[in-house]
């Protein structure tokens, strides 16, 4: 589903982002 894979991308960026600099926008308030 299209919505599905919105979800998997979006989440997948954020690992992305994490992962480059080492901070998570989420969590880390």
């Amino acid at each position: 589903e299209l919505e599905a894979f919105f979800a998997a991308e979006e989440q997948r960026q954020r690992q992305a982002f994490i992962d480059k600099y080492n901070f998570d926008p989420v969590n880390d308030c």
